[in-house]
């Protein structure tokens, strides 16, 4: 019931923009990345301006026990959230009670007055509303950033005493709003921190809140990133170094001495081990790229070499080539790169950011290309729940015909379901087209045709859906109209509660009651079908419809072009293995090979022939070359099996030498 309540209030507040959008705490959209990367840009913009930046870091003691209540249902009222629903929020939190109890014996009851049920999902969103009202209370220069409880004030003036002064200003403030809605704040706790270029005369004023003074720290910690005087995150990295030892030798203890073990296993752990932990805050962090590629690169190759079982003097590009994974300056540019586009993508007014800068000079170093203009999110949570399942979709064929049926049983389905159930109802057929020559979409319906292209970063999927609403743009309003589409993916897609493509939530945003969308199979010889289909290759050459691309096709566009540069170093017979995979739990022997057959990789050293392990059958992780007789199948890069390799992962191959170019390398 909480839970129902809550998804209600949240779309209530975040469709009226009621909670500001310097809150990052909670919310879909928003997070520890978004918060970071806000304010490493808002005070590297400052120090990069010559002004000096004080940073003030407050904490409120034990805040979600002192809130006050009737605060927050106050403010619920002057939002106009009453009824049934601000009944609920008041008999939620109102008349709650405690005991303590000791060896068996429980104390007298005592009454909750303060304070929100911790363990709740409403509670926290109870909470926010509650920490609204810090924003309206502050002097003007001042920069506030707030993570739930946790708040950042940012002050910046041409000298570090003018800078002081608006410091005091805001910390003032904030301890009158503290006064006035009954939270404490725990001086000792709270920081103060300096950014400057460096060179300037420290100022000797302090900053009190109330009668006690603010320590003076210099890396404050925020969100578990170390900041330093410059933004150069050198402290922080050592520090991260340091932690990663503990993790590297678990990895070690757990590999050493187990019969199961296998260089999958231990990629995955030291994924979420140690990469996770060196690439975590990468939004601020980024800005000492270099820093963080010289400190953490060695810590990122000894987990390599220990979940691969390889000698410590492996050389280190030599021993991801042969796991399988990307080079730290690689892997942390992809991932860098991902984070970027997944921010700006769920915010409005962030073009301008340092992210977005950075994602742009990365793409033009390994595409040759600008970075395309981004297509926003229409919204990041699900779907309102008053708002009714549109458009309406029939996936009836699917179910009956399944994959790849019959060309002749497909037509006649096919005119079936439209004798059936959309008769005297005009039908429009959409579909979507990529090939190394660009992307198309076609659409084809009584008396209309259109045909335009998408950018070449566009996926299948959505030019499929591009298709689709451009048919619905098409079709006059409130009309009642059919539209047949063989993408089986973009159908179920329009059906889901919380999807995250831009285009799928346009269609359903738009979508009005009298349109149905309709799954057909492709290249049956259903006529419309295959008019739509020839509209689309025709679309590839035709003007532009629209030049706006998903954060998704994107990243997978930069992944590609990625795994091009890094491949294009090597020799053809290494580019020749990396394309060959063989999935760990196969072997020479499951694929019909007899006992005995050569084998050569990685581990050729251990193991020479297809034997199978006395304890544990076959060997796993085969990265063999069959006989020329019967070759396997090939996959790709992009085409590995789900799961078979962690995100970020490519397949083994021999050792050899990658030398970034002078450009990659600068733009790294």
């Amino acid at each position: 019931m909480e839970r129902l309540v809550n998804r209600r209030l949240v779309n209530f507040l975040e469709e009226r923009n009621l909670l500001d959008q310097r809150q990052f705490g909670f919310r879909q959209g928003k997070g520890t990345g978004a918060h970071l990367g806000s304010l490493c840009d808002t005070i590297l913009d400052k120090i990069n301006q010559g002004l000096h930046v004080d940073a003030l870091c407050i904490d409120i003691a034990k805040a979600y026990n002192t809130v006050n209540r009737d605060g927050i249902l106050r403010q619920l009222v002057d939002w106009g959230i009453n009824g049934r629903m601000g009944t609920f929020l008041q008999d939620f939190l109102q008349g709650r009670n405690f005991q303590v109890c000791i060896g068996g014996s429980l104390s007298q009851t005592f009454v909750e007055s303060n304070g929100v049920p911790q363990g709740s999902v409403l509670a926290v969103t109870l909470f926010l509303v509650e920490m609204n009202s810090v924003f309206s209370r502050l002097p003007a220069k001042i920069y506030i950033f707030v993570y739930a409880d946790d708040i950042v004030i940012i002050s910046a003036e041409n000298s570090s005493i003018a800078t002081r002064k608006v410091t005091q200003q805001a910390a003032d403030a904030i301890l009158r709003w503290a006064n006035r809605v009954g939270f404490n704040i725990a001086p000792n706790k709270c920081t103060l921190s300096h950014f400057c270029r460096g060179g300037h005369r420290k100022t000797d004023s302090t900053i009190r809140i109330g009668t006690v003074q603010v320590p003076f720290v210099k890396h404050p910690r925020i969100l578990g990133i170390n900041f330093d005087q410059k933004l150069n995150f050198t402290h922080h990295f050592g520090l991260v170094k340091k932690d990663c030892e503990s993790r590297l030798r678990l990895i070690r203890t757990i590999s050493t001495g187990h019969p199961r073990w296998n260089r999958h296993q231990g990629l995955l752990l030291a994924q979420s081990l140690v990469w996770s932990r060196l690439t975590y805050g990468i939004e601020a962090t980024a800005v000492g790229r270099e820093n963080l590629i010289k400190i953490l690169s060695p810590t990122y190759n000894r987990a390599v070499r220990i979940a691969s079982n390889l000698l410590p003097s492996t050389p280190a590009v030599a021993a991801c080539v042969e796991a399988g994974v990307y080079p730290f300056r690689w892997y942390s540019a992809w991932i860098t790169f991902r984070r970027a586009l997944g921010w700006p993508e769920r915010t409005h007014g962030e073009e301008d950011c340092l992210l977005q800068k950075l994602a742009e000079r990365l793409f033009k170093s390994f595409t040759g290309s600008n970075l395309p203009k981004l297509a926003r999110l229409h919204r990041v949570w699900k779907r309102p729940w008053y708002q009714p399942d549109l458009p309406k979709t029939d996936t009836s064929l699917a179910l009956s015909l399944g994959a790849k049926p019959p060309p002749a049983k497909a037509r006649s389905n096919f005119l079936q379901i439209c004798a059936d159930r959309f008769t005297g109802i005009p039908a429009y057929f959409t579909d979507g087209s990529r090939t190394v020559y660009g992307t198309g979409i076609g659409v084809w319906g009584p008396n209309f045709t259109l045909h335009r292209s998408l950018p070449p970063e566009s996926s299948v999927f959505s030019a499929e859906a591009a298709a689709i609403f451009a048919c619905i743009e098409a079709i006059p309003s409130g009309s009642e109209a059919v539209i047949f589409s063989d993408s089986l993916s973009v159908i179920t897609a329009l059906e889901a509660e919380r999807c995250r493509h831009p285009f799928v939530q346009a269609i359903q945003e738009y979508t009005n009651d009298q349109t149905t969308v309709c799954w057909i199979p492709g290249h049956c010889g259903i006529p419309g079908n295959e008019r739509a289909d020839e509209l689309a290759a025709m679309g590839r050459q035709s003007p532009r419809y629209i030049s706006e691309v998903p954060a998704a096709d994107l990243i997978t566009y930069f992944r590609e072009r990625l795994q091009k540069h890094l491949i294009q170093p090597l020799p053809p017979p290494t580019t020749r293995a990396l394309f060959h995979y063989y999935p760990r739990h196969d072997s020479a022997t499951a694929r019909g090979w007899p006992p005995g057959t050569p084998i050569t990789g990685p581990h050729s050293h251990r193991t020479s022939t297809c034997n199978h392990h006395p304890n544990t059958g076959p060997r796993p992780g085969a990265w063999s070359r069959p006989p020329e007789s019967n070759p396997p199948q090939t996959q790709h890069l992009s085409g590995h099996p789900p799961g078979a390799l962690p995100s970020g992962m490519l397949p083994a191959a021999r050792s050899c030498n990658i030398n970034p170019s002078p450009a990659q390398k600068n733009s790294l």
